[in-house]
């Protein structure tokens, strides 16, 4: 990735482009490190009988086969060290994950550096999993990479960790795009704007409109200075074959 990032550089560099584009570098989260030693088989804990489970590292859904078991396996699993335990109704608002009909009345969260398995044998990725995301986005480790550069971008500081999507409305307003509903701000990002938040970002879609609005207008004024033109020549030659009637200076008089 540092190879490829590196040779789009140079080609914008070779091509006079890379001081006029605005880059992002981006990701979709952090990665903590985990190890075999440090999971958490549910099998050893709980009657699997009583749920379907949905295993999604370091998150595990139960769904009990019966409300009435809902009790018995929070009481075993809230027993459990390095795993955190909630209700469908009890699942912190920060995560957006409660108010749909997918949601698991039971959501297991491991601690960071933890992982949540069925068992032993069953899909033994634990084994050889070093590497591990989905923990709470309040985890530093969890914040993915945000690298910008560009004549919109303030240059060499490093800003204070913002929310990944208040990065569309940095977007568009770089484009000057107009942003559909959605949770970010641009007030959360103005700080990184070289002008702290440019109303006169001139897009490539914005600056060819303008070529071409001005060529159409020239075009039509040299068209009506033409017809201008035209309209005077032909007024002046019906004013000059009158005086000629008048004076009896036609050819046909004079071969007469």
């Amino acid at each position: 990735m540092d190879r490829m990032v590196g040779y789009l550089v140079d080609v914008l560099k070779k091509h006079n482009l890379h001081d006029v584009l605005n880059i992002l570098v981006v990701a979709d989260h952090g990665q903590v490190e985990v190890f075999p030693s440090q999971t958490i088989f549910l099998d050893e804990h709980v009657d699997r009988a009583l749920y379907f489970g949905y295993q999604d590292t370091p998150v595990f859904s139960i769904f009990p086969h019966k409300d009435d078991d809902i009790p018995v396996i929070m009481k075993k699993l809230e027993k459990v060290e390095h795993l955190t335990v909630y209700t469908k109704d009890k699942i912190p608002e920060k995560y957006h994950y409660r108010n749909n009909k997918r949601i698991p009345p039971i959501l297991l969260m491991a601690d960071v550096g933890w992982n949540v398995a069925q068992n032993k044998t069953e899909t033994p990725y634990w084994e050889t999993t070093i590497g591990e995301h989905g923990y709470g986005n309040d985890v530093s480790k969890m914040w993915p990479t945000f690298v910008a550069s560009g004549p919109a971008f303030r240059k060499g500081i490093m800003s204070e960790p913002f929310s990944s999507t208040d990065i569309y409305s940095l977007i568009c307003h770089i484009l000057r795009i107009e942003p559909r509903p959605h949770n970010g701000s641009i007030e959360h990002v103005k700080h990184l704007f070289a002008d702290g938040l440019p109303s006169h970002q001139p897009s490539v879609l914005r600056a060819s409109l303008g070529v071409v609005t001005f060529l159409l207008v020239v075009v039509t004024s040299l068209m009506l200075l033409s017809c201008s033109l035209m309209l005077k020549y032909r007024t002046e030659a019906r004013s000059v074959r009158r005086l000629e009637e008048a004076e009896g200076l036609l050819d046909e008089d004079l071969e007469a």
